[in-house]
């Protein structure tokens, strides 16, 4: 099944990048919807600003040449807000970390990795603060928040420049009201259903995934050695993976087991353009081959690294909580 070259990555033709490490390697913070700026630490006494989403004049003077990327570029605004790897139930006392910009999977002692905000940063703005912003940015174009992701990006990757972020504008998933079903079936008098098969690939795996990809989009830009992505998959990571990578132009690899997935899961990594190979035995079995990849060639970045979901404020925002 052919793909448009648009979402097709490039599989085929790798090319390794050159590994320049710098402790300085940074890209800019990109625009905010509504511009923020973080007190610092040594300025405790001052007062958070209140959000002032801006006007609609300043949409409607987009240069009829710029498309959203364009426009996002000349509305930059400074943040203090960063994340890190720790130690995933990391004892309070250890001090190992690592920044996002490294390529490394697993801890010193071998378990898993957590992102760890810069709370007090974040906490130096109040809850109607975050409320207004994020409220601000739904339904908008302006890139990259009008994704469900994307419009809550200080709390999800604080420090990637819009550039680099790889988006469809997913989330924001409405709630369906199943009165009958809930009443019939559940005893239930209000029951409201969240249905994230209406997203892209057909599930929710869309939302970790553009963070994904995203951060390795960043690693590439920042010549890291990361030639593309894998994942061992039943069907939803694979079709979300190489959906996203195919739009970024990242190489992608997926593991399929033989025979055990359906057509719709099987069409899309294909039609997208990864490298699919079938493996004949348990999932459980060979669930870490992305990882025996990376591991050697130091090039591949399996895809249980990132995933980031925000359904919780969403489901705020849809039901008007105060």
């Amino acid at each position: 099944m052919a793909a448009s070259p648009i979402f097709r990555s490039s599989l085929l033709s790798p090319q390794l990048l050159p590994y320049h490490s710098s402790t300085t390697d940074k890209s800019p913070s990109t625009a905010h919807f509504t511009p923020i700026k973080a007190t610092t630490s040594s300025d405790p006494a001052t007062t958070p600003p209140s959000p002032a989403p801006q006007s609609s004049n300043h949409l409607k003077h987009r240069r009829s040449a710029d498309n959203i990327r364009d426009e996002a570029r000349r509305h930059n605004a400074a943040h203090n807000f960063s994340a890190k790897y720790v130690p995933f139930n990391a004892d309070p006392t250890s001090t190992e970390s690592y920044s996002l910009d490294e390529i490394v999977y697993r801890s010193r002692s071998g378990g898993l990795l957590d992102v760890q905000h810069d709370m007090d940063a974040l906490k130096k703005f109040d809850g109607q603060y975050w409320r207004s912003l994020f409220d601000s940015r739904v339904g908008k174009t302006t890139w990259p928040y009008g994704s469900g992701v994307w419009s809550k990006k200080e709390w999800v990757l604080p420090e990637i420049d819009g550039d680099d972020i790889v988006s469809a504008f997913e989330g924001n998933s409405n709630l369906f009201w199943a009165e009958r079903f809930g009443k019939q079936f559940l005893g239930m008098n209000d029951l409201w259903v969240k249905h994230c098969g209406i997203s892209h690939t057909g599930s929710f795996k869309d939302l970790g995934m553009t963070v994904l990809v995203s951060q390795v989009n960043r690693l590439r830009k920042l010549n890291r050695p990361v030639v593309g992505v894998g994942c061992a998959s039943t069907g939803d990571t694979s079709a979300a993976l190489s959906a996203y990578c195919a739009a970024a132009g990242i190489p992608s690899i997926v593991f399929l087991p033989a025979n055990r997935i359906s057509i719709a899961q099987l069409v899309q990594p294909i039609a997208n353009g990864a490298f699919v190979l079938s493996i004949g035995y348990p999932l459980h079995s060979w669930i870490g081959y992305p990882l025996r990849i990376g591991y050697p060639l130091h090039s591949w970045i399996p895809s249980i690294v990132f995933f980031f979901v925000v359904c919780g404020i969403w489901e705020v925002q849809n039901f008007d909580t105060e």
